[in-house]
């Protein structure tokens, strides 16, 4: 993978503390791409949400153990935690406020990417986000980045 700019490396120990901090085990792909890149700003960033929403471009992949917060996992989750539903986590976003995120729920969903479209968040929600606007683009983290154009 290529990228304009990317964050580094972080460590198996930056891992552990985070995945204890949201009770969740990551997928493999998705972790070692944090050991390798730790996010960062791709250089192909288009994908397909769905035929009828068409194309979107990821800005960049957050990361962990950044100096800038808006640029680290843990401050998306903490500033945004009413956001998302539990085990939903924010791992980039693209130019217009929307999140790409993670599903980290064990189960027949774990590992799948989606696009999070926040003109449909509902906002009533009242601290029970739901997955409403959640729309599935690769069934795993692996399968993103190869997606990207």
């Amino acid at each position: 993978m290529e990228f304009k700019m990317q964050f580094g490396r972080t460590t198996h120990k930056s891992i552990k503390e985070f995945e204890e901090k949201i009770n969740f085990k990551l997928p493999t792909d998705y972790e070692s791409f944090l050991l390798v890149y730790n996010g960062g700003i791709p250089l192909k960033n288009r994908f397909l949400i769905n035929k009828l929403q068409g194309f979107d471009s990821i800005d960049l992949f957050f990361g962990l153990s950044l100096d800038k917060d808006f640029l680290n996992l843990n401050y998306q989750l903490d500033y945004y935690e009413d956001r998302f539903p539990p085990g939903i986590i924010p791992i980039g976003e693209d130019p217009g406020g929307n999140y790409i995120c993670l599903d980290a729920n064990q189960g027949e969903n774990y590992g799948r990417i989606y696009f999070y479209d926040h003109e449909v968040e509902n906002e009533y929600a009242q601290g029970n986000p739901t997955r409403n606007n959640l729309f599935l683009v690769a069934i795993n983290f692996g399968e993103f980045l190869k997606s990207l154009q």
